[in-house]
């Protein structure tokens, strides 16, 4: 016995069929995709750049040892500065919620030796800038990291590495 099927029904089979393929390959699609990890941007007038590369630990804290290796050789992007610019400095939301701040290396005005120092202290602002910084006492090349860290255990979560360069003019 054969069957009858009207040109209105076969074309709603075909749309149907093509809307349950479609539906499909979405949830696979978007399935196989990771959550993309955040931005943190670093301005100097009118230059920017932007960071992906960070190290994290899939949003859980870091141990001591693992933030002290990727803060040390973590790819960074590198920006020029004279010492009277003002550093700006941006994070997206999900790190501003629990909290930021960033470390530099400085020269020490009196010894002359580098060390470590907070250039912008601990903030749940997106945006921060290092305003009233003396940026003349930044050495040459000055590592500069941006941390994502619990205020009140001190955890790190995530970091960001970028390398100053200091400019004659």
């Amino acid at each position: 016995m054969t069957s009858m099927l009207s040109p209105g029904r076969v074309r709603r089979s075909i749309r149907t069929a093509c809307a349950v393929g479609a539906a499909g390959l979405v949830v696979v699609a978007v399935s196989g995709c990771e959550k993309p990890k955040p931005v943190t941007t670093v301005t100097v007038g009118s230059t920017s750049v932007h960071s992906h590369d960070m190290c994290d630990n899939d949003g859980k804290k870091m141990g001591s040892k693992a933030f002290e290796v990727c803060a040390a050789e973590a790819k960074s992007k590198s920006i020029d500065f004279t010492g009277s610019d003002t550093l700006r400095i941006g994070v997206e939301p999900e790190v501003a919620e629990r909290g930021w701040e960033v470390l530099g290396t400085i020269q020490n005005p009196q010894s002359g030796q580098e060390q470590t120092a907070k250039l912008v202290q601990f903030t749940k602002k997106t945006y921060a800038t290092t305003e009233g910084l003396d940026l003349s006492l930044l050495p040459d090349k000055s590592e500069l990291v941006v941390v994502e860290r619990d205020k009140e255990k001190g955890d790190p979560y995530g970091v960001w590495n970028f390398t100053l360069n200091k400019k004659d003019h």
